[in-house]
């Protein structure tokens, strides 16, 4: 009997630990939507959703010089309005126009240029005024005409200007280092680097602060492969920021003392809240490859996919759309077309606004 008892409860046990494998039921719904082709755009690649003055902002990659890279257009209808900030290096314009930056409460947007190292800080009332040319109010960060830049650990890639435009967050470029060849302490112990520089708003480094969970570390710790290098995004008040690594299916939010304030690895399908089998991309894996992530109140919006799946039958491309609670916990997945350029939430509808390399997809919740 005691033989008997000891291989059902092996058994049971070998089931639980299975089950810890299978991916969990979270709701799923394929999300209808409406296409619309910007024939305004000659290439999308980034889309801001500003809901209080009914405005969505989509850059033009492809804008050729003094040409505008910036096109407004009504939130609720995609009615284009106008087109503004061109591309150049002379007054009111941008040399390498990134994507627009926007903080609820605010009445400006920002847009990084990297080419010269500094944002331009565009007014909202000059968008919405009819007619008349839209003004850059203020350059912040380092300006590459003036000053002589060298381009290392401080040269600015991705920021983000922080709510009132006194500060800069970006994240560190020692995270594109294997952690095995980061420089050792005075003590001759290997440190993991800090997650954030933190710069005032003319580019001058501050402090450093934020570190990865340590169980991330020594999973790390045992490949010579970068695996941190990631990407910047911030909630919709600018008080946290999203960290997600390009090659390690990673997601993390921190605030801005760099308190960690809730990660998770590995998919989000699994049971589990965290799941190291899945932790570095493969053939087998999914990750966070989307450019953006969004946090709206406490929701947070990432994709995850892998390049190879999300076909539908219909042989258009699908992708995952996960929404998380504060702490990371998956409480839905949404399917939608497009997103894996930019794509942006409405908070107050509830609508998603994605972009591929040609056309805008708005799907309903």
């Amino acid at each position: 009997m005691r033989k008997f008892s000891v291989s059902f409860f092996s058994f049971i046990l070998s089931i639980l630990c299975l089950n810890s494998l299978v991916a969990q039921n979270i709701p799923t719904k394929e999300l209808a939507y409406k296409v619309f082709t910007l024939s305004e755009i000659k290439r999308p690649t980034s889309v801001k959703v500003l809901p209080a003055f009914n405005l969505l902002i989509v850059t033009d990659g492809s804008a050729g010089l003094n040409e505008p890279t910036l096109y407004a257009y009504t939130l609720d209808s995609i009615k284009f309005i106008k087109s503004f900030i061109t591309v150049g290096e002379g007054s009111d314009q941008v040399n390498t126009p990134g994507a627009v930056q926007y903080f609820a409460g605010e009445r400006v947007i920002r847009m990084f240029d990297v080419n010269m190292q500094r944002f331009c800080e565009i007014p909202i009332d000059a968008i919405l005024k009819k007619g008349g040319q839209v003004p850059i109010a203020r350059y912040l960060g380092r300006d590459s005409l003036t000053k002589k830049i060298r381009f290392n650990n401080f040269a600015l890639k991705a920021p983000y200007v922080l709510p009132k435009g006194k500060e800069m967050i970006e994240l560190n470029n020692l995270l594109n280092a294997p952690f095995q060849f980061l420089l050792k302490d005075e003590a001759g112990s290997k440190t993991d680097p800090s997650i954030f520089k933190v710069l005032s708003n003319t580019g001058v480094l501050k402090s450093e602060y934020g570190r990865l969970p340590q169980e991330i570390v020594e999973e790390v710790e045992k490949s010579a492969i970068n695996r941190f290098a990631g990407v910047l995004d911030m909630n919709d008040r600018g008080d946290i920021a999203i960290y997600r690594s390009y090659f390690a299916n990673f997601i993390a939010l921190y605030n801005l003392k760099g308190k960690l304030l809730a990660y998770r690895y590995g998919t989000p399908d699994n049971d589990g809240p965290n799941d190291k089998q899945s932790l570095f991309i493969g053939e087998t894996n999914w990750a966070y490859l989307s450019v953006v992530a969004r946090m709206h109140k406490d929701q947070v919006y990432a994709i995850n996919f892998h390049p190879k799946n999300g076909v539908g039958e219909d042989g258009k491309k699908r992708l995952n759309l996960y929404v998380f609670d504060k702490a990371l916990k998956p409480q839905k997945r949404l399917v939608i077309r497009g997103g894996e350029i930019s794509f942006d939430v409405n908070p107050e509808t509830g609508c998603i606004y994605s972009l591929d390399n040609q056309q805008l997809y708005v799907s309903f919740q």
